[in-house]
């Protein structure tokens, strides 16, 4: 329980150190320990519409890769096992790559999942269909990964 208030801590302090970012004037941290909390019309846009919205989306997605990174662990039951080292990113990367190359019209998010979601099928079908062991599914994905 302690690691998980550390990591909260740490996680708080990056945001409002990356809130304090900027040259706008707004100062986010003094913000906090004011008690004044009245905006102006500038700087509700500086928080709320230009500097909050990245932060956001940055500790969702850290927490986002972090929940992958821990069901690919369980899953496999392999410490080794996450999504970069079973190939998904590498395939990801992949088809992005061949998206732009090839100019293909669709998105890359679309191009990125596609190509994750085809990595992932081969690296199950490829390492689990010649056994039971999982170690074989960790070294097919290391191999598929590096062939893309």
């Amino acid at each position: 329980m302690k690691i998980i208030g550390a990591v909260g801590l740490i996680l708080f302090g990056g945001a409002v150190f990356l809130l304090q970012q900027g040259e706008s004037g707004f100062d986010f941290f003094e913000y906090l320990v004011s008690g004044h909390y009245e905006l102006s019309a500038a700087q509700q846009f500086v928080l709320f519409e230009l500097r909050l919205p990245p932060v956001v989306a940055g500790v969702f997605a850290g927490l986002a890769f972090g929940l992958a990174g821990a069901i690919f662990q369980n899953q496999f039951r392999n410490p080794l096992a996450s999504p970069d080292v079973l190939g998904v990113t590498s395939g990801a990367s992949a088809a992005v790559l061949a998206a732009s190359v090839f100019n293909l019209a669709i998105p890359v998010q679309v191009a990125a999942i596609l190509g994750a979601i085809v990595i992932a099928v081969l690296v199950f079908l490829l390492g689990w269909g010649r056994g039971q062991e999982l170690t074989k599914v960790v070294v097919t994905g290391l191999a598929l990964g590096y062939l893309a």
